[in-house]
């Protein structure tokens, strides 16, 4: 299955579950974004999925605003209709743009379309979790969309949090191990930041989880305790104090 295949499967799957965690309490409060409801929830994933709807079509070579993009109507019944329209205009617009079509994103500026599916399929997948999380269980993230979780938070998001960083640790190392597919990474955090390598090496902590719950923990959404944890569990509660996007 190609990048894109996997991320708008992804996309339209975890779309359709918020939308339906959406329609059973609209009211309820997210636990992992406390300063929303679930409608709130949906009106910003939805105020997304229409902004880069535009972005993709018109393939944009310049910055759009996030702030100029318009929400959907209050009435929860109407805005999830809203919501479930820009989704479907989105994925019309990513199946018809090529992986490697030069299209503005915010991180790179000009670069690969791909760099949205791959984007909306993590920003999707993590809203569908929270989504659900308000109205119980949330159901585990895909493995193949999880690692690319994983990934983009170490390669991309990371670097972005230099001086957060530098602040957990300036001589300690992070071993992840994925449990359900392969995937391993070590995290050096050094006084320059963090460097992140794929091997399997001897960290200062070691945390062995499903893609899904690395992923999870990675931006937050459920805490160490809930997995199996090797060694120093201070530079992981380090990690959730300091490490947010």
């Amino acid at each position: 299955m190609s990048l894109k295949e996997l991320c708008l499967r992804a996309v339209r799957d975890d779309a359709a579950e918020l939308a339906a965690a959406a329609r059973v309490d609209p009211a309820a409060r997210v636990p992992s974004c406390p300063d929303w409801s679930l409608r709130e929830l949906v009106d910003h994933t939805g105020r997304v999925h229409h902004w880069v709807d535009g972005i993709v079509r018109s393939r944009a070579q310049e910055r759009v605003r996030f702030v100029d993009q318009a929400g959907g109507p209050e009435e929860p019944a109407a805005g999830v209709r809203w919501f479930e329209q820009g989704t479907a205009s989105m994925l019309a617009a990513l199946a018809g743009v090529d992986e490697e079509e030069p299209v503005w994103n915010w991180f790179r500026g000009v670069a690969p379309a791909r760099f949205w599916m791959r984007r909306m399929a993590l920003e999707t997948s993590m809203h569908r979790w929270d989504g659900q999380a308000a109205v119980p269980p949330p159901q585990p993230i895909d493995t193949a969309v999880a690692l690319l979780g994983v990934d983009e938070m170490l390669d991309d998001l990371l670097p972005l949090l230099r001086t957060q960083a530098q602040e957990l640790s300036t001589d300690a190392a992070m071993h992840l191990h994925c449990t359900d597919a392969e995937g391993e990474w070590l995290v050096r955090f050094g006084a320059d930041g963090a460097t992140v390598s794929r091997e399997h090496a001897k960290g200062d902590v070691a945390v062995r989880a499903t893609a899904s719950d690395l992923y999870l923990l990675l931006w937050n959404r459920i805490g160490a305790e809930h997995l199996e944890v090797f060694g120093d569990g201070a530079l992981l509660r380090r990690w959730a104090e300091l490490i947010r996007i």
